[in-house]
């Protein structure tokens, strides 16, 4: 037997100057929970989270011994729970279905590896019908989630009760319990995808690997710089990067305070736990980053880190392009739950400066393209590796990466079609740019293709627009581009004419720089098609991360029936405040929608 992965020597080793951290073995049988236990022995006083406390005014270190010591407490919480099934083959699939703070999530997943059971991460923002379909379709014989959150567990009665669903439930230890003895000093309905150990290690090493640019990048030593985020969903590659990372860098995560039940993120409690709890790092949700943006002393504080990472979509290239001519240090991750983190990370390339968008593949990244007619950007293909022959040829693939599945056939090899469109660098080879989903283009006859959700971006730039969708219209005879935004709460009452017009003024100014922006053919007239108060009901239909909306009642406030399709309307994905890509793919199907129609004369 050889070890899990055949990795390429390590161009840097991490921490190897570090008085508290011990790098472990890169070549070895060790699993990911040997590695934490390999910490627990080795690196038992580096510092793993750190939070500000709010009753002593100062920060709380958590250490590997600690850690690694509550680990073992929820494993064995979860062995007890599986003891009548703990020698099954195969072993029980365990879900996580948690809205937990960070650090527990971190805890409560290594603590089902722990266990010695495969994991099932499961987003906390699901409908009980999504729940369902999951519980269903993956064969999950067991569910570890946090008993003091309400709704969820109500959302998980629901999707449990049915004579199909076979599972067990228990709940993460208390925290008082875990850390007793410590010193505290897509609109469709989601896809599976299990990682391998072979995916899990190629993850766990990457900080210490190449690019295929730079090959230096592993000089960049990130044991003991402290990376914040708080606001980053948990259940997905995000979340497991954590894991992750830590693990064979010695990285230190930073969040908010853990409690029961867990604090909601917010731009307000994200900014002060990256401020005092010294970050050097952030790893930002997309939508506060904007909000920053526009604070002056904020930007400039941002500009003071070693880099700020952001997620829950592209950042609008007006903000990226603010805060990099601020100096703020910007780089992209770039990756999806069937590939993994696909990009290398912490580069030693120094600032990407107004590069910010631009990214080049982790080293044991193989990509495929696939050129889109008539257009300059290509599709990502990730192609599966094969040690046999294929349709008798030999397969010579990347040996260490895979994305979990394959939906097609790339030079003929399994592959997987991801969907994603990226641009080639006009000047740098190898640096590419995401540009948009294939799905997220829309185009007026034989017109060029139009980035709606890029668009719709541009107008959640308002702090004024709670939610924006850039679709096409019927007009007359032809069609072209109109947008609906839902307003904010504190205007969220347009029942007259004359609080409509209110509203249009104070947001008219972000729609005179989405002109600037868009091409032609997607630019919006100031006129109002209908000016009346819709109510949309969004509807997980087919279609790739498209919603489709039912219009369930028309107030008309000035006498004029929209000419929009009475039934379903297919509409690009919904644009929300404070909401990551992957929450707003899997928003409430039955979520209300009050929206203002803009559309062309």
């Amino acid at each position: 037997m050889g070890p899990l992965l055949d990795m390429p020597p390590p161009t840097f080793a991490q921490g190897v100057n570090s008085k508290t951290f011990k790098p472990p073995p890169i070549n070895s049988f060790l699993s990911v929970p040997d590695v934490y236990d390999w910490h627990s022995r080795h690196s038992k006083n580096h510092p793993f989270f750190v939070y500000f406390d709010e009753a002593t005014n100062e920060n709380k270190h958590l250490l590997w011994g600690d850690v690694v010591l509550a680990i073992h407490r929820i494993a064995n919480s979860i062995s007890t729970s599986l003891a009548t099934r703990k020698d099954a083959v195969p072993k029980p699939l365990v879900g996580l279905y948690s809205s937990s703070d960070t650090l527990t999530y971190i805890l409560a997943l290594v603590g089902i590896l722990r266990a010695g059971f495969p994991i099932f991460l499961i987003s906390n923002r699901l409908p009980h019908v999504a729940l369902h379909h999951l519980i269903v379709k993956s064969g999950v014989s067991h569910i570890l989630t946090n008993q003091d959150d309400k709704e969820l567990n109500e959302r998980l009665q629901r999707a449990c009760d049915d004579s199909a669903v076979d599972v067990t439930v228990s709940h993460i230890p208390p925290w008082a319990t875990l850390f007793a003895e410590a010193n505290l000093g897509s609109t469709a309905l989601p896809e599976l995808n299990p990682w391998t150990h072979k995916m899990v290690h190629t993850a766990l090493w990457q900080p210490c690997q190449d690019s295929i640019i730079n090959p230096g990048y592993g000089e960049r030593d990130i044991c003991g710089q402290i990376l914040s985020t708080p606001s980053i969903p948990m259940a997905g590659a995000s979340g497991v990067m954590q894991a992750l990372f830590t693990a064979s860098s010695g990285l230190v995560i930073s969040g908010l305070q853990p409690a029961s039940p867990p604090s909601l993120p917010n731009p307000h409690n994200v900014w002060k736990s990256m401020i005092t709890t010294g970050s050097t790092y952030s790893f930002i949700l997309q939508p506060f980053l904007s909000l920053w943006s526009q604070d002056p002393d904020k930007v400039q504080t941002l500009a003071k880190l070693e880099g700020v990472m952001f997620g829950g979509g592209p950042l609008p290239k007006l903000v990226g392009d603010k805060l990099a001519e601020s100096g703020v240090n910007l780089f992209t991750l770039f990756g999806s739950s069937e590939g993994g983190l696909l990009n290398a990370v912490f580069p030693v390339t120094g600032k990407m400066g107004m590069n910010w968008e631009w990214f080049s593949f982790y080293s044991v990244v193989h990509p495929g393209f696939r050129e889109e007619p008539g257009e300059h950007t290509v599709e990502l293909i990730l192609k599966v590796p094969f040690s046999a022959i294929y349709h008798g040829a030999s397969i010579n693939t990347s040996p260490m990466h895979k994305p979990t599945r394959a939906n097609g056939e790339f030079d003929d090899v399994p592959a997987f079609f991801t969907g994603d469109l990226l641009e080639p660098h006009p000047t740098l080879p190898g640096f590419w740019r995401y540009v948009c989903r294939v799905a997220d283009q829309e185009s007026i006859g034989p017109g060029p293709k139009i980035n709606v959700v890029a668009l719709a971006r541009v107008l959640m730039m308002d702090p004024l627009i709670a939610g924006a969708v850039v679709l096409r219209l019927p007009v007359d005879d032809s069609v072209a581009f109109g947008a609906i935004i839902e307003p904010i709460k504190a205007y969220a009452d347009l029942s007259s004419i004359e609080k409509i017009n209110s509203y249009r003024e104070s947001v008219w100014p972000t729609f005179e720089r989405y002109n600037d922006i868009a091409p032609d053919a997607g630019k919006l007239t100031r006129e109002v098609r209908g000016s009346e108060l819709r109510y949309l009901n969004g509807y997980a239909g087919p279609g790739a991360g498209k919603y489709y909306v039912s219009c369930q009642h028309v107030n008309v406030v000035v006498g004029f029936v929209s000419s929009l399709p009475p039934q379903f309307l297919p509409l690009p994905p919904i644009v929300r405040q404070h909401e990551s890509s992957f929450q707003r793919r899997q928003h409430e199907v039955a979520h209300t929608l009050n929206a203002i129609e803009y559309s062309f004369s």
